[in-house]
């Protein structure tokens, strides 16, 4: 089996936090973790916003779902875990990262 991490980049649907959802397949565990990157990028642009996006309270709210691994045997797993949280796995892109 080719061993690989498929990442993609969401939204979570109730805070609005930018996340990263990450899958290995040779464990056979997702992890969650808060996109920094873009949390930056729009913490910068608070000015131009007529309100905050991205609170302390939203990004408490996301700690829970980044601090497990949930198991999947499959990648159409990961996809029927996104669609039971309410996002549209459809508009969810994966990105293979191969390992050696």
């Amino acid at each position: 089996m080719e061993q690989a991490i498929y990442k993609a980049h969401f939204v979570h649907p109730l805070t609005n936090v930018p996340l990263i959802i990450l899958y290995n397949n040779v464990t056979g565990l997702i992890s969650f973790e808060r996109d920094e990157e873009v949390i930056k990028v729009i913490s910068s642009m608070k000015d131009l916003m007529v309100e905050e996006v991205i609170t302390e309270e939203k990004l408490s709210k996301t700690d829970h779902i980044c601090q497990s691994a949930y198991p999947a045997d499959s990648l159409d797993e990961v996809k029927d875990l996104l669609e039971t949280i309410g996002i549209n796995s459809n508009n969810i892109k994966f990105q293979k990262i191969l390992l050696h």
